[in-house]
């Protein structure tokens, strides 16, 4: 569901990051002291490294297939980066994001109307389309922009145009691009996550106004035929799913798309479950790229179209199987207490920082989706999330001098 305009460089922001850690040690020490979410970005990293370990020195796997999993982790140390440049550029910085995403939106919107592609996909593969919606000429590109749904967010709490003409229409433009690519489950995930902040709203204006909001956009798109076809489907297929067996050996993964990804975890896990020490490392640090990969025999997930065989390890559909298949079921339960306890921490920051709304809404529709897409493994989400920690930290800090400051000229006067 993401898209780039360029080219990714993230192993040159792993050397950056690592740079940084080593330039900054004292003050990163610090840092991870200071913060319990911080301290467990070491945590997953430090697994992560014994994991790497298991797989180099039991396993016998290859170091560069090691090395080629483990190093996107390393990003997880990009907070070193973020708590070293002052909160008013860090602001800027995720401004200036924002700004680039709507640009990137814009040009999303005119590959639909065009049918040409303007933008890379965030994985650097040349398949930017998925075909035409059925029973129509409407092509369904997936390269939508990277942080689309933080930036919608922030448009949304964060930051407000003086212009209403220019914010509401950048508004239109985001909204449209989440709806452009027609994925069912991206469409009633983002609808359920703003309801779900609407509800837990203190004020009832604020209640009002943003429930108004959201019931009129629905109410509008709802009759775009396409829309409300792709809707409907979306809704036919989970009940399909919830109502039927959804054992391994009953499941039918060619059902529809849910069941199929069901199937795809399902398979994985029970694997991984009988397998020695499975449980904690699962097979190790390997990818699809690796010629041992072949070894493996699952009989769901995507076939490559250069092999013609299924792909084992890497997936573009859920998040959980290649968790599980190289980190195991601990690392697995690691990678999932890290996003929940941040979530909660920007869900208590709410009333300090609006930052962290944007921070606790990216995470509600990434654990939703995650069994439709690989958006929480990826290295832009882990960087955004730990720019947004680092902004609400930063902002938390600046309220409480400021008090001090407040209660100091009160005493003095």
């Amino acid at each position: 569901m993401t898209g780039l305009p360029l080219d990714k460089g993230s192993d040159l922001a792993i050397i950056f990051t690592i740079f940084i850690v080593c330039s900054r040690f004292k003050d990163v020490v610090r840092i991870v002291k200071n913060y319990f979410l911080i301290k467990w970005c070491v945590y997953l990293v430090g697994f992560l490294s014994i994991v790497a370990i298991y797989s180099l020195l039991v396993l016998e796997y290859p170091l560069v297939n090691v090395l080629q999993v483990y190093r996107p982790y390393l990003l997880l140390f990009s907070f070193a980066v973020f708590f070293a440049v002052p909160l008013r550029i860090l602001m800027r910085v995720f401004h200036t994001i924002a700004l680039i995403t709507v640009f990137q939106s814009i040009l999303f919107l005119l590959q639909i109307i065009t049918g040409q592609t303007f933008l890379l996909s965030a994985a650097g593969s040349e398949s930017f389309a998925s075909g035409l919606v059925a029973g129509s000429d409407y092509i369904r590109f997936y390269n939508t922009p990277v942080f689309l749904t933080p930036v919608l967010f922030y448009f949304f709490f964060v930051f407000k145009f003086k212009s209403k003409f220019k914010h509401y229409f950048i508004l239109l433009v985001l909204i449209l691009t989440v709806l452009g690519p027609m994925h069912r489950s991206y469409m009633l995930v983002m609808v359920a996550v703003l309801f779900i902040y609407v509800l837990l709203q203190k004020s009832s204006k604020k209640k009002f106004v943003y429930s108004s909001l959201i019931s009129i956009t629905i109410f509008a798109v709802s009759f775009v035929p396409i829309i409300n076809s792709r809707l409907t489907e979306g809704i036919n297929d989970l009940e399909t799913t919830w109502t039927g067996k959804l054992s391994l050996n009953s499941i039918d993964a060619n059902e529809n798309t849910t069941t199929y990804r069901i199937a795809h975890f399902m398979e994985r896990l029970d694997y991984v479950l009988n397998k020695p020490l499975g449980l904690v490392f699962g097979i190790g640090l390997i990818s699809d790229n690796s010629p041992l990969a072949s070894k493996l025999n699952f009989s769901v997930g995507l076939v490559s179209e250069e092999t013609g065989q299924t792909s084992q390890v890497d997936t573009g559909d859920l998040v959980w199987s290649p968790l599980i298949l190289t980190i195991g079921v601990f690392g697995t339960i690691m990678y999932f207490l890290f996003y929940w306890k941040l979530m909660l921490y920007y869900y208590k920051h709410i009333n300090i920082s609006s930052y962290a709304i944007v921070g606790f809404l990216t995470i509600l529709v990434a654990f939703f989706i995650s069994m439709m897409g690989t958006e929480m493994i990826s290295n832009t989400f882990r960087v955004m999330m730990l720019l947004l920690i680092v902004l609400v930290i930063k902002q938390q800090e600046l309220t409480k001098l400021i008090l001090e400051k407040n209660k100091l000229s009160k005493i003095q006067s």
